[in-house]
């Protein structure tokens, strides 16, 4: 049958690497642009894009955490802290910084995977400054060691 875009579904919010929306066999590496459905390849993302999908709409509320995304694994080094994500809150510099159109569009390209996150910051000094800016606010004084 015809792909479904399933951006939004609950397989969505784990953390876990999902499976491509499309085939459904291969862990994906990408994410559709516009809705954020999952993928593995071109030909799987040229087979979503056959039907229309629809911008993904953003949470109004976080959502709660859950038990079994918390336990101990090699994961758990590259997650934010609560008092980090507090900090991040808390910015104005970084709110300042992160309020330019451009610097959110770059975020979105560096996120879907059309732009490398090192790119993006050798050629555009805003993002890069937004991008030391969020590094110095979760670790005030530089990397824990």
């Amino acid at each position: 049958g015809r792909p479904v875009c399933r951006a939004g579904s609950a397989a969505e919010g784990r953390m876990a690497p999902a499976r491509c929306a499309v085939c459904e066999e291969v862990e994906s590496k990408y994410k559709c642009p516009t809705c954020r459905a999952p993928y593995c390849s071109v030909k799987c993302y040229k087979r979503h894009k056959e039907q229309p999908c629809r911008r993904a709409q953003p949470r109004l509320e976080p959502e709660p955490r859950r038990p079994e995304l918390w336990g101990e694994d090699e994961e758990d080094s590259f997650r934010l802290q609560p008092a980090q994500l507090d900090r991040l809150r808390g910015s104005e510099e970084l709110r300042r910084l992160l309020a330019g159109q451009r610097v959110r569009e770059i975020i979105r390209l560096v996120d879907a995977g059309h732009v490398k996150l090192e790119d993006a910051q050798a050629q555009d000094p805003e993002f890069n400054a937004a991008t030391l800016q969020i590094l110095e606010t979760i670790n005030p004084g530089g990397p824990p060691d």
